[in-house]
C-alpha cells in the first residue's frame, strides 16, 4: 500500500462514541457523545496508553477539540459554548462568554518580526527585529465571528465582526485568510486585517467531474448506498493561497480572491464526510457502500471499518499544510491511506 505504512488500529474496544479528535504533543485527547475526555499518551510506534478519564467535562457532547500552546490550554466545543481548560488539572475551566451560539471554531500560531526596542541605532548596530508569536482562536457564531489573539502569550483586544450567515466550518488559507463554511453549498473568504468578507463564487456544474477521481465508472452496484449520503460542508488547506472546498460531491479549489484558482476540480461518487490534506495527497472519509474495496488478497492484512471509505488523491503542487487529521469512528481508530489518484499540478502566485 505504498507510500503509506500497513494500517495499524492503535485503540479497539471503545466502548463510548468518539464525536472529536486531538493529538497533541504525546497525547491523543477522545471526546465522547456523552461529554467525557479520554486522554491517552502515545509512543512513537503509535500505541496508545490510557493516561486519565475525565468523566462530564461537560454536559453532552464534545464536538469539536483544540489546543492553544499560549494558555497551555485545550479547547472544547459543546452545546454552542466554548471553554477553555488549563492542562494538566482542566481546572478551573474559562467559558469565552463573548463566543455565544458557537458552532465552530479554529487556533492558528504564527510568528512574525516585530520592531526592536531600541530605537535610533544605525543599521549596522542595530538588534535584529525580535521574533513574535501570534496566536487566534476564531469562533464562529450565529451570524458573526468572535476574534481571541494572544501576542506572546499575552491577551490582546477582543474583536468580532458580523456576517451575514453562522460559520459551521473555518479554516485558515494563511497568517490573514480565514475560510467560512456557512453551509454545504456557501462559502466566503475573511480577511482578518481587513475585516473583510468576500462570498466564494462557485462554477456552473459540470456534467462530470474533471479529474481522474471522476473517472472511475462501473461501481454503480457499490455507489447505491452512498449517493443517499446527505452532503456536508468542507474546507481543507492546501498552501498559502489556495484552499479545497467541498460542494456536493465534487471539490473545488479556491484562491484568496474567493475564486477557483484551477479549471481542474475533484468529483467523488458521494459527498465526502470529512476531508484532510497531508502533502502531497487530500484524503476523504466516503460514505460506506461509496465504492468498492480494492483490498482483493485475502492473505493482506485488512482491517474492517464502519467509518466508510477512505481515499487518497495525490496532489503534486500543494505546499505543506500545517495539521494532519487522523480518521476515527466509535469502535476503533485507525490510521492510515488508500489507493492516490493524480491532480495536474498547479503553481499558485
Amino acid at each position: 500500500m505504498a507510500p503509506f505504512l500497513p494500517p495499524k488500529i492503535v485503540l479497539s474496544g471503545f466502548k463510548e462514541k468518539i464525536d472529536s479528535l486531538l493529538v497533541q504533543g504525546d497525547r491523543t485527547y477522545l471526546g465522547t457523545a456523552t461529554g467525557n475526555l479520554h486522554v491517552y499518551s502515545h509512543d512513537p510506534s503509535g500505541d496508545l496508553t490510557l493516561v486519565e478519564v475525565k468523566k462530564s467535562l461537560t454536559k453532552r457532547s464534545i464536538e469539536q477539540l483544540g489546543f492553544i500552546k499560549d494558555v497551555n490550554s485545550v479547547v472544547t466545543l459543546s452545546e454552542t459554548t466554548v471553554t477553555l481548560f488549563p492542562l494538566p488539572s482542566f481546572s478551573p475551566p474559562t467559558i469565552l462568554s463573548a463566543a455565544k451560539a458557537a458552532f465552530s471554531f479554529t487556533i492558528h500560531s504564527y510568528t512574525y518580526r516585530g520592531e526592536s526596542e531600541l530605537q535610533g541605532q544605525d543599521e549596522f548596530t542595530k538588534p535584529a527585529p525580535i521574533p513574535v508569536l501570534m496566536t487566534y482562536l476564531l469562533v464562529g457564531c450565529r451570524r458573526k465571528v468572535v476574534i481571541y489573539s494572544w501576542k506572546d502569550g499575552e491577551a490582546q483586544a477582543l474583536k468580532e465582526h458580523p456576517l451575514p450567515h453562522s460559520p459551521r466550518i473555518i479554516s485558515f488559507m494563511n497568517d490573514d485568510l480565514a475560510c467560512f463554511a456557512y453551509s454545504a453549498t456557501e462559502y466566503a473568504v475573511f480577511s482578518l486585517s481587513k475585516k473583510t468578507v468576500i462570498e466564494v463564487t462557485m462554477p456552473l456544474p459540470l456534467s462530470a467531474p474533471s479529474s481522474t477521481m471522476g473517472a472511475l465508472t462501473g461501481f454503480s452496484g457499490y455507489m447505491t448506498l452512498g449517493l443517499g449520503a446527505k452532503s456536508k460542508p468542507g474546507i481543507v488547506k492546501l498552501n498559502e493561497a489556495e484552499s479545497l472546498i467541498i460542494k456536493d460531491n465534487e471539490g473545488i479549489i479556491i484562491g484568496k480572491d474567493a475564486k477557483p484558482s484551477r479549471s481542474e476540480t475533484i468529483g467523488w461518487q458521494a459527498p465526502p464526510e470529512e476531508i484532510a490534506f497531508i502533502k502531497p495527497y487530500i484524503f476523504s472519509v466516503l460514505p460506506p457502500g461509496s465504492i468498492p474495496s480494492t483490498n482483493t488478497d485475502p492473505g493482506q492484512n485488512s482491517i474492517p471499518t464502519s467509518v466508510g471509505t477512505v481515499q487518497t488523491i495525490l496532489s503534486c503542487a500543494c505546499s505543506p499544510a500545517f495539521s494532519a487529521r487522523q480518521c476515527y469512528h466509535s469502535a476503533n481508530v485507525t490510521f492510515f491511506g488508500h489507493e492516490p489518484f493524480y491532480l495536474p499540478s498547479h503553481d499558485a502566485n
